[in-house]
This record gives structure tokens, sequence and C-alpha cells, in this order.
């Protein structure tokens, strides 16, 4: 019997993306890419969490600092780009010393459901890291709604 792979991306293949990118200093909402944001800082870093939202960070002491949220659940981090060269021990290192709390984060998923009533899935968090400020610069909250015939794909594949 053959077998076949079938491979889905994540740039919108089964879920309508959105996101939310909130900057620390200010609280002000962007909706650039976080790509190009990066590109634009320059010596900077997008670096996302390796866990379900709604299980952790909504979860969280809204007061509890970044880096003992991440420590305290073992939390992994993961650079998804960079202009910056860094490794993902030496940024947490780093962040170890920023005084950012969990309020941000979760004040930035709290906007993206509020613009996006659609929100069926919470799929990440992650933070845009300024190499030069030595700071969390943005928090990111991203998530979807799966495509109307998303289900009926995923059937027909499963029964091929």
């Amino acid at each position: 019997m053959k077998k076949k792979a079938v491979v889905f991306d994540v740039a919108g293949t089964l879920l309508r993306r959105c996101r939310a990118v909130m900057s620390v200093d200010t609280g002000k909402h962007f909706k650039e890419s976080s790509l190009d944001m990066i590109d634009e800082l320059g010596n900077s870093a997008l670096v996302v969490l390796q866990t379900n939202p709604k299980e952790t960070v909504m979860a969280a002491d809204p007061d509890q600092k970044f880096y003992d949220f991440l420590k305290n659940n073992e939390i992994d981090i993961y650079i998804s780009y960079s202009s910056v060269k860094i490794s993902v021990k030496e940024l947490i290192n780093r962040i170890k010393h920023d005084n950012i709390t969990m309020h941000y984060f979760q004040d930035v998923a709290r906007c993206l459901s509020s613009e996006h009533a659609f929100i069926e899935i919470c799929s990440g968090s992650a933070f845009i890291y300024n190499a030069t400020t030595d700071k969390i610069q943005y928090t990111i909250a991203a998530g979807g709604e799966l495509f109307p015939k998303t289900s009926d794909v995923i059937k027909t594949l499963k029964n091929r």
C-alpha cells in the first residue's frame, strides 16, 4: 500500500489567522507584520512561547515576572525569526533582568479576542526582544478561526 503525506502550513491553509501586537512601553497596538517590525528595529528577535496560552498565559498571576513564569512553568521558547545573533539560552539569561510581567501578555491576548470575536483557537503567544535595549519591546497574541470546509477536508483525507 502506498502511503501519502499531507502537509499544511500556518499561512492560512486551515485557519483564518489574526494577531495583535502591543508595545510594552506605550500600550499602543500595531497592525504591522512582526517580521517587518523586527527588520525595521534591527538587532531584535521574534520569540514564540511553546505553550497553550489559555492554560498557562491567561491563568498566570498578572503581576508575576515573565522570566519567573517561564521557569516556574517549564515553558520553552523558540526564536522564530531574528536580525541578531543570539541563542535561546543567552536570550533567557538576558530577560532574567527584564521586569516585564504577565499582564502584558494577557492584555494583548484580550485585545486580540475583543477585536476578533470569531476566534476559535488562540494559537500562540510571542514577543519581540530588542537586543539594543535588552528588553522585551512588544508582546504578541495570535489566533484564528477554522475555515468552513476545514472539517470536511480532514474527514476526506482520513477516509482516503
